[in-house]
């Protein structure tokens, strides 16, 4: 994917970076991910710098149902970093900031950049920070139909403010499967810190060795998924779908609902953001909800036909 340039790739390559609290890996095909950065801890920003605001920046490439691989970026500029005092800076930074939220994986390796970046203040860093946070709300990081008409657009504008030396914390990795857990990323080697046994406080919010705070800078980022992903209504296509459902049932129209239901089924097993497994189950989901609409003796959606009178019971002149 290489968003980032290899200058920040080399500078990041000797952090500690590894899994604790590592669960499974997530299940091909059968499960959304979603990553968190739950914290960050920066100390003594490394530029020199009298004034800096901070951002926070990640682009991670999923692999696609058509076999290449499509990005979803994060930019975010946290209020306490904003023209923060550089000099003897020392502050966690909670989060969650979601990076990627419940995208359907099946298969492959997911390439991951991560960074707290230092801008330097400048009159226009600020509103520059806005308007790239903003597009990048926008663009989001749940759906691939919103995220790709922003790639470039984030890509080329970050570069444009954060030059070479500004990255504080980061990580620029391969995840082949990802696994569930947390995954902590700290400004230092090994051989700083030989025998430290890391874990994460109780709210998820700050890094322990050996049970005292890590006083270097650091990132937590935690994995996780989920079979199912309860806002499927925020897809659009999907969105659209039910809407012109339920406008036919409130119009009474029977046919209409029985049309639109089959469309709904359509569109949610051929739809990108979805997983075929809970694609199913949602449609099950949906029928059952419509069909709870229909008259009991009615054809539509059941298929079933009124009973025949006797014959008996015909007659013609009532």
């Amino acid at each position: 994917m290489g968003f980032w340039s290899d200058f920040w790739r080399t500078k990041s390559k000797n952090y500690i970076a590894e899994y604790i609290n590592v669960g499974p890996s997530v299940q091909v095909g059968l499960e959304y991910l979603t990553i968190d950065l739950e914290a960050m801890h920066i100390v003594d920003v490394r530029q020199g710098l009298n004034k800096f605001y901070g951002a926070v920046h990640s682009n991670i490439g999923v692999p696609y149902i058509t076999g290449d691989v499509r990005e979803f970026q994060l930019l975010s500029a946290p209020p306490d970093l904003g023209k923060a005092d550089a000099k003897g800076f020392d502050h966690v930074i909670p989060g969650p900031f979601r990076l990627l939220d419940g995208v359907p994986y099946r298969g492959g390796k997911i390439d991951l950049e991560v960074g707290l970046f230092s801008i330097a203040a400048a009159d226009l860093a600020a509103p520059y920070l806005k308007l790239l946070g903003d597009l990048s709300d926008k663009a989001g990081v749940s759906f691939l139909s919103m995220a790709m008409p922003f790639v470039d657009l984030l890509h080329n504008g970050f570069q444009a403010i954060a030059g070479g030396d500004t990255l504080e914390i980061g990580r620029a990795a391969l995840f082949d499967p990802p696994r569930i857990g947390h995954y902590i990323v700290i400004r230092a080697t090994r051989a700083d810190m030989p025998k430290a046994k890391f874990t994460v406080s109780g709210d998820g919010r700050e890094l322990l060795a050996d049970g005292n705070p890590v006083d270097r800078p650091y990132m937590i980022l935690r994995f996780h998924a989920s079979a199912k992903r309860d806002d499927w209504f925020r897809i659009p296509e999907l969105a659209k779908a039910h809407e012109d459902l339920s406008a036919c049932a409130r119009k009474l129209d029977y046919p209409g609902v029985e049309e639109r239901l089959t469309a709904f089924r359509v569109i949610a097993l051929t739809c990108p953001d979805l997983l075929t497994p809970h694609a199913k189950r949602l449609v099950e989901q949906i029928k059952a909800e419509f069909q709870g609409l229909m008259p009991a003796t009615g054809t539509a959606l059941t298929g079933a036909r009124p009973e025949p009178k006797p014959l008996h019971a015909f007659n013609p002149f009532q």
